[in-house]
């Protein structure tokens, strides 16, 4: 999922972005990956923005510039073959589809 938070400007206004559900949407609805385009700086003035943005720098998550974007997406999707590669090869996650899976009732 391509989530655009494009809202650049000197005051830091970040509108309806402001509202933590349209973080919580971004992140409840992405299943397979979840790409946020938007103005770091902008949004860091907004405190809930601003530890999302911390949280993929800290985890590598976190990219400058649209080549850099380019390159992360090919390199990840050059490692990846299904759907629960993509929360291991984003934030290093063991893939624990296996054991999240309740047992069959007989």
């Amino acid at each position: 999922m391509i989530f655009s938070a494009v809202r650049s400007n000197d005051r830091g206004k970040i509108g309806f972005l402001e509202n933590y559900r349209r973080i919580n949407v971004a992140l409840t609805r992405a299943q397979h990956g979840l790409i946020i385009i938007g103005n770091a700086e902008t949004l860091s003035t907004n405190e809930k923005w601003q530890t999302l943005i911390s949280y993929f720098r800290v985890t590598g998550s976190y990219v400058e510039g649209v080549q850099a974007a380019i390159n992360k997406i090919k390199e990840l999707c050059a490692t990846l073959h299904q759907p629960q590669d993509y929360v291991a090869g984003i934030d290093g996650a063991e893939d624990e589809s296996e054991e999240a899976q309740p047992e069959e009732r007989k």
